[in-house]
């Protein structure tokens, strides 16, 4: 390998006064950006809306900010690697003026092998992995470290398998990347994302530093899920990072031998060196987090204290579950209760002095992790370490207990943040715990009927098949352009097998910080009846709210439901505070698509029930957003799912007495407020003048098994 030196002036690497000392501090930095000649701040500030999932948001910066992405796609991170492959086919170029490349190698191996060639060049370079993924290619990871090479780790945390698959959420991966030399950040929400990679980037490509990052998000929980965010500009791409900050690039007329065998005495020599800048690796991230604080205005640290340096009980966790942890504990604190939260966004190398400064008060700590082995967990080593080592320069003695959750994507509820303070304020508090399943060792969920999350909820159930994810994601996309904002979830059955696909929604006019299933709903869209007629459905027809809907996708009238269903589900209809919304919209999509998607009418349903916008924004809105799908002879295609929009339903009062407009069709208004069961049934009568032939492209007409005979 022939390399060149480079003629770098590291000292302008940071253009802002570097007060180093203050980098040791516990308080987070603040940068000083005034004396930044020529720096055009404002532009850089400007920041675009963008509404999409985890996974489009790493797209968004990575492409404009790398040389070349080098990945083997893995789910949740497949999509990663599918858009930089398409900016790549595109001839995409970053925010430096480089044609960006993209490298698919036959394994994830092959992937860092060729990852550590390609940063070895110069340049700025990027992967992406998850779950066994990261175990193939862990042994490359040490080498990429010890060769002191920057490279960035896009991560989308997923369990690893362990005796059976598993393609859920989990941070296994993540803690089995721990030991092999590089930094690691933990995101805790798609927008904290797309910050930590160019910040990651800044800070490792310093001199003093020159070691690889991973910057991880939450698999599925959050790579899948739809959130409003701002993307940062190409002006403060280029002003924040510069051009790729390599030492070397090649040349012939200087050759260096890179990579080779070292004898006794080098090796050491060599470690030590990374050891070392392992050590000081946590001034240079509060450095880069200081001054992307100052210029856009964010408020990163390398661990968040939300109320925990000031409270006698804290709780300690990683990512999105931070989140729904800080609903619980505004609730308890508004009723005296002095609890906080601490979460480290830098997980390694640790920071134990930040750690320590948050549980100086603490009584008792409860540290929660995403992974097994309940003694050794490294969250729980670090909180320990934190509060019983002398360089802190302070020893603590609070209750440390430690629990588990969300193994697999099992729910983190609020009831289960409940349960964990709970466990908190009692005497006795259990030192090792569960979270979320039945069993020995398990707290058990703790309710508050004064609790109310202030978001509207939905969710979607249905085959993976019938349109359910296609669904969620338009209503989400036309609520958030609307202003408003948005989060969605997803769970996924094997749909080869009719497994349940489970999309939840969350609509408010606020900031959205709370990551669970939607337990209290608004309004449960059943795409398939089949569901209904066993107990599939039981605990989430229990969380429809008094008043809200169950909407169901069927031709059955409610007697032949409660005639077929089971004795559970009969009984809950019948007692139930909800009203039950009944619409044919497979008899409609296949009528005019010729298919089994029912999305279209199921959301039209939903918008006029309980208008989540205006009827006439909301139908604009989704006709620019279908209009962005369909062009050419594909058109008419939008014009036939607006006319599914208007798809009739009836809706049946359960309980009598409800207090609500029961009844909305598309042409009838509102009705009195309380009608009996089975007012009438209506039938969809197609407009002539649209629909597909069989003639038509894409118009095959195919009839999936879980459809009644009456579509045969």
């Amino acid at each position: 390998m022939v390399l060149k030196q480079r003629n770098i002036d590291f000292k302008k690497d940071f253009e802002f006064n570097f007060n180093g000392a203050r980098l040791f501090d516990r308080e987070r930095y603040v940068a000083d950006i005034k004396s930044s000649a020529g720096a055009d701040f404002g532009k850089m500030r400007e920041q675009q809306d963008f509404i999409g999932d985890g996974n489009s948001a790493t797209v968004n910066v990575l492409k404009r900010t790398v040389t070349g992405l080098v990945g083997y796609p893995i789910t949740p991170s497949t999509p990663i690697a599918e858009g930089m492959a398409k900016a790549y086919a595109d001839g995409f170029v970053n925010a430096f003026g480089e044609r960006i490349f993209y490298f698919q190698p036959e394994s994830e191996l092959g992937a860092m092998a060729f990852l550590e060639g390609a940063a070895s060049q110069g340049g700025r370079y990027a992967d992406n992995t998850s779950s066994q993924g990261l175990t193939y290619k862990y042994k490359n990871m040490y080498s990429v470290a010890g060769k002191r090479l920057p490279v960035v780790m896009t991560m989308q945390t997923r369990e690893l398998n362990k005796g059976s698959l598993s393609i859920h959420n989990g941070h296994a991966d993540l803690y089995a990347a721990r030991g092999a030399g590089w930094l690691q950040f933990m995101s805790s929400d798609n927008q904290e994302m797309h910050y930590l990679i160019p910040l990651a980037f800044k800070a490792i490509e310093q001199r003093q530093l020159m070691l690889p990052a991973i910057v991880a998000g939450e698999g599925f929980l959050k790579s899948h899920s739809i959130e409003n965010i701002k993307v940062v500009s190409d002006e403060f791409l280029k002003y924040f990072l510069g051009d790729p900050n390599r030492l070397f690039q090649p040349d012939f007329n200087n050759p260096v031998l890179m990579g080779t065998f070292t004898d006794i005495g080098t090796t050491m020599s060599t470690q030590m060196k990374q050891d070392l800048a392992l050590l000081n690796a946590k001034k240079y991230v509060k450095a880069a987090m200081g001054v992307m604080n100052a210029i856009l205005g964010t408020e990163l640290d390398v661990v968040e204290d939300y109320y925990a340096s000031e409270s006698e009980y804290v709780v300690v966790c990683l990512g999105a579950a931070a989140g729904t942890m800080k609903e619980a504990i505004d609730y308890y604190r508004n009723k005296g209760v002095s609890v906080g939260l601490l979460r480290p966004v830098l997980f390694y190398p640790v920071c134990t002095e930040e750690i320590a400064r948050g549980i100086q008060n603490a009584k008792v700590v409860s540290v929660l992790e995403k992974t097994a082995l309940a003694n050794e967990r490294y969250l729980l080593r670090d909180v320990k370490h934190a509060a019983y080592n002398e360089r802190t320069g302070r020893c603590f003695n609070p209750v440390i207990t430690s629990g588990i959750y969300g193994i697999g994507s099992q729910d983190f509820s609020i009831e289960d943040c409940f349960a964990v303070i709970e466990n908190m304020l009692s005497k006795k508090p259990a030192g090792i715990y569960g979270l979320g399943i039945k069993g020995p060792q398990m707290l058990d969920q703790v309710e508050h009927d004064d609790f109310a999350e202030s978001e509207v909820g939905l969710a979607f159930i249905g085959v993976g098949a019938e349109g359910v994810k296609t669904a969620q994601e338009t209503l989400a996309k036309i609520i958030a352009k609307a202003g408003k904002y948005v989060q969605t979830s997803a769970k996924y059955g094997a749909s080869r097998k009719g497994g349940m696909v489970v999309m939840n929604a969350r609509v408010s006019t606020k900031p959205i910080q709370i990551c669970s299933d939607v337990s209290k709903v608004e309004t449960l869209a059943v795409f398939n009846d089949k569901y209904l007629l066993d107990n599939s459905l039981l605990s989430l027809i229990k969380g429809v709210k008094a008043g809200g809907y169950l909407l169901l996708n069927t031709v059955k009238s409610y007697d032949e439901l409660k005639l077929q269903a089971t004795a559970e589900v009969c009984k809950l209809l019948e007692n139930a505070a909800f009203n039950l919304v009944l619409l044919d919209a497979t008899g409609a999509s296949v009528a005019q698509l010729k298919r089994n998607l029912p999305g279209t009418p199921i959301l039209g349903a939903i918008n006029r029930i309980i208008e989540l916008l205006p009827g006439a924004e909301f139908n604009k809105a989704f006709r620019t957003e279908l209009s962005g799908k369909f062009s050419g002879q594909k058109a008419k295609l939008v014009d036939i799912n607006m006319d599914l929009l208007e798809v009739p339903y009836e809706i049946i009062g359960v309980q009598r007495g409800i207090d609500k407009d029961l009844e909305k069709t598309a042409d009838s208004g509102s009705s009195p407020a309380s009608i009996p069961p089975l007012v009438k049934k209506i039938y969809y009568d197609p407009p002539a003048s649209r629909g597909y032939s069989e003639s038509d492209e894409n118009a095959t007409l195919t009839f999936p098994s879980v459809l009644g005979d009456k579509y045969r």
